[in-house]
């Protein structure tokens, strides 16, 4: 075979062969792309989370207990209710809650209580809606 026709074997493979970093090249953007929209979905939670699905709920508290994040090396303070599900407790500066020890440390198991919540539950990012106030509930009728 001529130095040409060789020439032209090897630029014909070229064309049509893909390298071997493609492959990991589609990967890495494909997991930049899901870090960025994972993050902007989280920013955009923690944006728009103190001004939605703002309302009152009668709950009855089931428990309670302190999670520690280990990435930040914080603790989010969360209530267990049976009507409301998992709700968190924490400062809200925006809303104006700089006192979510002493909410905290009002609730008791078992008890009904009216509780200002806001914000919504989206598990991808592990958002939960943030109680504001809590009131106790003595009766039924207080409840409606």
């Amino acid at each position: 075979m001529s130095k040409s026709a060789r020439s032209k074997s090897r630029r014909g493979r070229r064309r049509g062969h893909r390298s071997r970093n493609s492959g990991q090249r589609i990967l890495t953007a494909l997991a930049v792309i899901g870090i960025v929209s994972w993050l902007a979905l989280k920013g955009a939670v923690w944006v728009i989370s103190p001004f939605v699905n703002d309302h009152w709920a009668v709950c009855t508290v089931t428990d309670k207990d302190r999670v520690s994040t280990a990435s930040s090396g914080r603790s989010d303070s969360r209530i267990y209710t049976e009507e409301c599900g998992v709700l968190v407790n924490k400062d809200m500066w925006v809303r104006g809650k700089t006192r979510s020890a002493d909410v905290y440390s009002q609730v008791r198991r078992g008890k009904r209580y009216s509780m200002h919540v806001v914000g919504i539950r989206l598990g991808v990012v592990s958002a939960f809606p943030n109680v504001l106030e809590v009131k106790p509930v003595r009766s039924k009728r207080e409840a409606a």
